[in-house]
């Protein structure tokens, strides 16, 4: 069975990674030197260690390389629930990877979920709608693993 501790470190990363990505500039000027500087301001603080800021930066920056056009790996064109499914997906793959003792696969998978979070803030109005619509924003938290 899986440990709810292993969790919480990866659902703590990337509640943090939220909260960073809101600080993005337009969709156009975010470049892997962004993704890269928020995701090392977003982990290292946290206690992860260089070597694995590291690997999940790679896994950051892949879906600018070989997902470009998938629009749910950049939560783009409105493809929230998608986005939503492949996000649940990259924290089941690094789950998996995790269990099996791949902890750089596990990391890098990570990465692409985070890049996917990243992306939501910078390429959405998501968060615009979701609190104009919203009685009360904090009675109703963003939850991006479960979007519909």
């Amino acid at each position: 069975m899986f440990s709810a501790k292993l969790h919480s470190p990866l659902l703590l990363g990337l509640a943090i990674l939220a909260a960073c990505a809101g600080q993005s500039t337009s969709a156009h000027a975010f470049s892997a030197r962004f993704h890269e500087e928020i995701t090392r301001k977003a982990l290292a603080p946290s206690g992860w260690s260089t070597e694995a800021v590291n690997d999940v930066n790679v896994g950051d920056l892949k879906p600018d390389q070989d997902e470009f056009n998938d629009h749910p790996a950049h939560f783009d064109s409105e493809a929230f629930e998608a986005g939503s499914a492949r996000l649940r997906a990259k924290l089941d793959a690094c789950i998996g990877q995790l269990k099996v003792g791949n902890l750089k696969e596990a990391r890098e998978q990570f990465g692409r979920g985070f890049h996917a979070i990243q992306d939501f803030f910078a390429h959405s109005n998501f968060v615009d709608t979701y609190l104009a619509d919203s009685q009360d924003p904090s009675k109703s938290p963003l939850d991006l693993l479960n979007l519909k």
